[in-house]
């Protein structure tokens, strides 16, 4: 593939964004423009990058197509010094885009080998400065304050359930995935 054809993919889905999501911040669209997909996903067609299949990200974990990424950003409303906490992310495409918009990030993996995998892909994104947490006891106080991310593709990810019936609906934004192809917020798992 050639920088023009990635480009070319990158200026449609854009294009396509920017009429499901006309009050986004530009500078998501931007980053979207900045950030080629396919240099983190090397071995999936372009094509499927940017329409609504889902890479593997993280351990696994399915990565939220782009369309998706647009959506949990544009939804939970994600302004330049906004304080992120990202509750066992997907993938490094998510953790790129969202660092266009705000670098106060934090993330939560209780999974030790997650967690290890995500401290070198911040590392190779150039985010070192993201701190990843792992122990549920520091949890509300890294918490506090911060807008929360959490998309779970299992659905069974009751673990927060208590401390997120805490937490105001503007700050929290959790996605659970219905079935192969749709992804809703709800209010807790």
């Amino acid at each position: 593939m050639t920088a023009h054809q990635s480009r070319e993919y990158r200026n449609n889905v854009v294009s396509e964004l920017s009429r499901a999501f006309p009050r986004a911040d530009p500078r998501l669209f931007s980053a979207i423009l900045k950030n080629p997909r396919e240099s983190l996903f090397p071995e999936i067609p372009v094509e499927s990058l940017y329409g609504e299949e889902r890479a593997g990200g993280f351990a696994g974990r399915p990565a939220p197509s782009v369309f998706e990424v647009s959506k949990i950003l544009v939804e939970s409303g994600i302004q330049k010094g906004d304080q992120v906490l990202l509750v066992a992310p997907t993938d490094p495409y998510f953790l790129l885009i969202l660092s266009e918009l705000t670098l106060r990030i934090s993330i939560f993996e209780e999974n030790p080998s997650i967690a290890e995998e995500l401290s070198v892909a911040v590392c190779d994104l150039g985010l070192p400065h993201i701190k990843i947490a792992r122990d549920y006891s520091m949890f509300e106080a890294i918490s506090r304050g911060k807008k929360i991310i959490h998309v779970d593709f299992s659905g069974k990810d009751t673990s927060l359930l208590e401390f997120y019936r805490r937490i105001p609906e503007a700050m929290l934004f959790c996605y659970v995935f219905e079935n192969e192809t749709t992804m809703e917020r709800t209010t807790c798992f």
